[in-house]
């Protein structure tokens, strides 16, 4: 069941965390999630070092932690994405990792898999966090100060989840441009839309790839009981066609 779990980080400190325990047969530990804006995102590099919000709403788990949490085993990530208009999509990550603070929580992402394009791997791996403190990325000014968020951002990017949160999706024009909201470009296509809702979860990738081999193993146990269901069926016909051939003749030879 989704809700509230404690996990135990190398260092041996344990935190209560959001799992989902039914999206693609469940595992996942989440790291960020954005629902209706009851929560501020416009942090300075310490609050998204260690975390701010709440479990039960909206909130990212901190920068800190995924790096203790990626570094213990291979993880996947998987960002799950609603619009305004009751859509749905993800973006799945087969390799996800974050640095040290030292390397400025530097993020290693690749191995795109689903229905919302890819703004990550592309665009964003590699890159060090920013904040709106604490400026890293690319271009000549601060895409956290501009977007008043903090991201791995590069000169700004496809993607910043942690943006302001507009409500039903249309970003305000200011004087000072774009300031942009909660955008994954691949999927709108535009950076004036903000989206509704989402969730970042991440799951070691060894789990992953056992559940989907013992999935294709159940499948197949699956289709050779219907191969055999299907062979002992014709069989079945065959016996009864001849049973009915052999009753015909031996009724025209007066038997």
């Amino acid at each position: 069941e989704s809700g509230l779990y404690p996990i135990k980080l190398p260092n041996q400190r344990i935190l209560n965390i959001r799992c989902d325990m039914s999206t693609d047969k469940g595992g996942w530990t989440i790291i960020q999630r954005r629902t209706d804006g009851s929560v501020n995102f416009t942090r300075d590099w310490n609050d998204y070092a260690f975390g701010f919000g709440n479990p039960n709403s909206e909130y990212w788990l901190g920068n800190e932690y995924l790096h203790e949490l990626t570094s213990r085993n291979n993880y996947s990530l998987r960002i799950d994405l609603w619009d305004w208009e009751g859509d749905h999509a993800y973006a799945e990550y087969k390799f996800f990792h974050v640095n040290n603070e030292a390397d400025k929580y530097r993020i290693s992402v690749s191995g795109y898999q689903g229905t919302a394009g890819d703004a990550m791997s592309g665009y964003h791996n590699n890159m060090q966090f920013s904040t709106i403190d604490n400026d890293n990325d690319l271009w000549y000014d601060s895409c956290a100060s501009k977007d008043r968020s903090g991201w791995w951002y590069r000169d700004c990017g496809f993607s910043a989840l942690n943006g302001l949160y507009w409500q039903n999706g249309t970003i305000d024009i200011t004087r000072d441009g774009i300031i942009r909201g909660i955008i994954w470009y691949n999927w709108k296509s535009r950076y004036s839309y903000s989206l509704k809702m989402v969730e970042m979860k991440i799951k070691p990738t060894l789990a992953i790839e056992i559940e989907r081999e013992i999935l294709e193993e159940l499948e197949s146990v699956a289709n050779r009981r219907n191969d055999t269901a299907q062979v002992l069926s014709d069989s079945g016909r065959r016996r009864r066609s001849s049973q009915r051939g052999y009753r015909r003749r031996s009724r025209r030879n007066g038997k």
